[in-house]
């Protein structure tokens, strides 16, 4: 049997995960990323602590629930460096099952087999900072980051004729309304662009959550900031 990635944590319900959909969601360890805002740090941190989940008891359950759940969602950690991710979509596909994807772009030669093998039916990558290694390195809390990955996968997934979004977390100490600005003008033209409220409890980074997020009003400005340059702006968390 071919490897497939491993599973530690299924949520079998949600309503936010998927814009008009319910859908299943399945956390996949590991990340290349060290984000200092991130809630699921435990899926790098300590992944072999958290209780696995079989493919098995996935696909059950999804059979079960087929025309009641809309499809699943592979998140993390990072799936595209997980080993068995393309034998995973695969066989999601073939049995029939809607996969949505979210990615931090930085693996674009998984992400492009994905979409030639037509594996998946919704992208969503997160944009963490202006497209400078600088910048980058500050917000995902690693060095050298390399920005022509982030730039070539930006390109194949606006190119690739599957629904998408970019979405960017507005952390006050790591971005402003000039970066979401910045961010926007890099994708300029793109489907969809999204605006995630942040959320300070259980942070990976201890010292953010004392830091209070954005207000409401802030959020809806910047919304009306980046809306020129991309077709729809959507805010999500507030």
């Amino acid at each position: 049997m071919q490897s497939l990635p491993d599973i530690r944590g299924f949520i079998k319900n949600t309503l936010i995960e998927w814009d008009g959909l319910i859908s299943s969601e399945v956390f996949l360890p590991g990340c290349n990323f060290r984000c200092p805002y991130c809630h699921s740090y435990e899926l790098f941190t300590k992944p072999d602590e958290l209780d696995a989940v079989s493919w098995d008891d996935v696909c059950k359950y999804l059979d079960e629930k087929k025309g009641w759940v809309d499809g699943l969602v592979l998140c993390g950690g990072e799936p595209f460096m997980s080993r068995g991710i393309l034998n995973c979509l695969e066989m999601l596909k073939n049995r029939g099952i809607k996969v949505k994807i979210d990615t931090n772009g930085y693996f674009p030669e998984e992400l492009r087999k994905a979409i030639a093998r037509q594996l998946v039916a919704y992208i969503a990558m997160d944009i963490k900072a202006p497209l400078n290694a600088l910048e980058y390195s500050r917000v995902t809390g690693v060095n050298n980051v390399d920005i022509l990955k982030l730039v070539e996968s930006i390109n194949l997934i606006k190119k690739s004729g599957i629904d998408y979004e970019f979405r960017t977390t507005v952390c006050p100490v790591y971005i402003n309304k000039k970066n979401v600005v910045e961010i926007a003008k890099s994708i300029e033209g793109a489907k969809k662009y999204s605006l995630q409220q942040f959320n300070p409890k259980n942070c990976y980074s201890t010292s953010l959550r004392g830091i209070k997020p954005y207000l409401k009003e802030e959020i809806y400005e910047m919304k009306k900031l980046v809306a020129p340059y991309v077709e729809s702006c959507m805010v999500k968390g507030v």
